[in-house]
């Protein structure tokens, strides 16, 4: 005890003790508590919107990848759509040609065999006129 009274500490270092816990639980509890609750409360908002931030991130990647999917998968119904549509009127245009072929060289087979038959009957027309014609010419020039 004497080198307590030496340091200057005497009977009232229980006192100050006293205060000081006292004044620790009422710093504690009104200050220290509440801002370490605040610390502790930002820090989980935080650390969940990064989490939640993270998850968001993958998911749009995974939507991505199935929206690209999804657009190729379209893309090949379509082209397979349009590939056999335009084979569908490739055939029909074929066959629209062939018959236009068939009917135009039916129609030249049919003109051609009128024009001879045209050619014929003048032949035959001109054939009877051309000795009455010639002596009447004939009569003209002797006279």
């Amino acid at each position: 005890m004497e080198m307590l009274k030496a340091l200057g500490i005497d009977n009232t270092i229980f006192i100050q003790f006293l205060l000081f816990l006292i004044g620790y639980i009422i710093l504690t509890r009104l200050v220290f508590k509440p801002y370490f609750d605040a610390y502790l409360e930002r820090y989980n908002r935080t650390t969940g919107s990064e989490e939640k931030a993270t998850q968001i991130v993958e998911e749009t990647a995974l939507l991505e990848k199935e929206y690209e999917e999804n657009a190729k998968a379209l893309n090949f119904k379509i082209k397979k759509i349009f590939d056999d549509e335009k084979k569908d009127a490739l055939l029909k245009q074929d066959d629209i040609i062939k018959d236009a072929l068939l009917k135009s060289s039916e129609l030249k087979k049919s003109s051609e065999n009128q024009l001879e038959e045209t050619k014929k009957n003048l032949m035959n027309q001109l054939s009877g006129e051309v000795e009455p014609l010639a002596k009447l010419i004939k009569e003209s020039v002797i006279g």
